[in-house]
Order: C-alpha cells, then structure tokens, then sequence
C-alpha cells in the first residue's frame, strides 16, 4: 500500500473533514483544484451553489453551468410568452378592458363618438401627443377664446385673412343677383348669413362656397316650386274653362282689369299669395269665380285684344315682361311678373 492511499483513506472514511491529519499542503492543492475546476466551466459559482447540490466537490461546477444555461433559457421564455407591454402601439391582449371608450368618455356621448374613430388607448396618447406638437410647432392656431379682447380678435382675423366686419364678406346672390336689388326679407337673409360666418371666423373661400351650396338648393326649390305651380294653373284653366267655356278669355281679362282698378299694381301681389298648402290663389278656382262674380256685379267691361291694360298696350307689355325675364329673373319671380305674362298671352290669342 503506498504512502498516498494510507494517507487518503483515513480523510475519506474514517476522520472528518477538516481533520488536523490533514497537511495544509494537500488543503491548499484541494482549494486551488476547486477553483480551477469552476473557472474552466465558465461559472462565477458561490458556496450556496456548492452546498445545494448535494454532490462531490468536483460535481458543482458542471451541474452549476448546466443550471445556469437553464435558467437563462427559462427566463428567455417568460420574456416571450409575457406580452411587450412597454411597446407603443402594440398592447397586450389583455391590456385594456373592452368598455375602455366607456370609461374614457364617462358619460359624454361627444366624447363616446370620438373616441371610436380610435383602436385602442394607444392611439388616443398618440393623437393626443400629435395635437399637442402642431399646436406648439405654430402648424394649428387655436381662435381667440372668449376672454380675448377685441384688439386680439382684430389681430387673429387680419393674420388669417378673415374680414374686419360681417359686411365685408362677398358672397354670391341668388341667380346672379345684387344686393342691392333685394328686397327688405332678402337682405335680412344674406345678412344673417354673413353674421354667422363673422362670429365663426370663417374663411372667405368657406363663405363663399357655402352660399353657393345655399343658392343651388334655393335655385332647385324654386324650379320644383315652377313645375308644381305650372301644373296647378294647367289643371285650373281646364277647370275654368269648363265652367266658363267660350267666355274663358274675357273672364280672365275682366278680372285683371278689375283687381287692377281696385288694388292698382299690388294686385299681382294678391294673386300670387299661397294658400297654408302652398296654392297660389291665381291658381285657385273658387278665388277667379269670386273675383269674376264682384268683377260682373259693378258692370265690369271685358279687355279684347290691343285694347289698353293698365295704361298699357297689351302686346306691348308681354315685350316688357320678355325683357325683365331675361335680364332680372329674381324679379320676374319675384313680382310675380310670371302669372301677368299667362294672362296676357291668354288674352292675346
């Protein structure tokens, strides 16, 4: 038996570790073999990696690497199935409760509407932050509030090529009218309209287009209102002249005449006022029998053709009509011009 193994086993089964038997040189060598054994393996281990491996000396530093790779493995796995919860725009499945626009609008149905042009609570941050930086950047310049003073507004208005005043817009008329040519209700309407684009602060492009918009919808009211009008004096006259048959034409002309002499020229007035269902009373049956009836019991004279109207040749004033027909049509509609230039082809033929 060599000197070795009589040395070594009486430290490895009969005395224990750390006995004084054993010579400080071979505690030393032990050491030094630990160290190397851990260095080799790439692990920075500790006494707690030693003592719960349960195994020899020499066996912590290969389970202690083996340990380390796992867990490294393990961790990169958690790191994939937990969602990025620091990624913009990409939240987790569960990051946000499905009624977030409810609780985001608490009870503003305004605030409710907006929010549904968003995605997700990412997205209202996002439009928030972009908000704020064109505001700061001088891209987007918020209006004068209300404590503004006037000189603010005046400064705001010039910057943004807004009018100093209402009067200031030029907005297109109706059928290429004037101003000036309207009448009392006509200019109250476009001076509403331009007030309201004042106090908006609205762009003259805006205002313009927008009155353009308006007068095409009044322009196609009027033509439907034309149409409805032409077939309710078509049903009318076919209506008359059954009653009246061949003194159809005098009738009409001895009712003109009539209205003329008691009302003078505001008669074309009369005629064409509606009726709560829209009707003008020209149109209306009961309205010419009961003018013709009053016409016939004051010994009314009947109009025949070339004899004076109003002070007015008859085919003299259809060519009068013809030119403010095509030269002011507003007017022609307006002062219901249209229903005298029926009658007086009426009485022409």
């Amino acid at each position: 038996m060599t000197a070795f193994e009589t040395e070594t086993v009486p430290a490895t089964a009969d005395m224990p570790s750390g006995s004084a038997t054993e010579s400080p040189a071979g505690h030393e060598a032990s050491q030094q073999d630990r160290t190397r054994s851990w260095s080799d393996n790439g692990k920075q281990g500790s006494l707690y990696d030693e003592a719960g491996s349960g195994t020899s000396d020499a066996a912590p530093s290969v389970s202690g690497a083996s340990a380390s790779v796992q867990s490294a493995t393990d961790q990169s796995a958690t790191d994939q199935s937990a969602p990025d919860e620091s990624a913009s725009g990409q939240p987790g499945e569960h990051r946000w409760p499905d009624d977030w626009r409810t609780q985001m609008a608490n009870g503003d149905p305004k605030a409710a509407r907006l929010l549904e042009r968003y995605t997700s609570p990412d997205a209202v941050g996002k439009a928030l932050l972009s908000a704020q930086q064109r505001i700061r950047s001088g891209e987007v310049q918020l209006r004068p509030g209300p404590e503004a003073t006037d000189e603010q507004r005046a400064e705001w208005r010039l910057q943004h090529g807004i009018p100093e005043t209402a009067t200031d817009y030029d907005v297109p008329i109706l059928l290429d009218g004037r101003y000036e040519d309207l009448d009392e209700f006509g200019k109250a309407s476009i001076d509403e309209f331009r007030s309201t684009f004042h106090e908006l602060d609205m762009p003259p492009e805006h205002a313009q287009k927008i009155m353009s918009v308006a007068n095409d919808v009044a322009f196609k009211q009027m033509e439907r209102q034309a149409e409805t009008d032409a077939l309710r004096q078509e049903d009318t006259e076919d209506t008359l002249r059954m009653d009246w048959g061949a003194d159809y034409r005098k009738n009409i002309a001895l009712n003109a005449r009539f209205m003329q002499d008691k009302l003078g020229d505001s008669w074309q007035s009369l005629v064409t006022a509606r009726t709560p269902e829209g009707l003008r009373l020209a149109d209306d049956p009961k309205f010419n029998r009961f003018i013709n009836q009053m016409a016939r019991s004051e010994g009314g004279s009947v109009l025949q053709t070339g004899e004076t109207a109003a002070g007015h040749n008859v085919q003299a004033r259809i060519e009068e009509i013809r030119k403010i027909m095509s030269t002011d049509y507003s007017k022609y509609k307006r002062d219901g011009l249209d229903v005298e230039y029926s009658k007086l082809l009426e009485q022409r033929r």
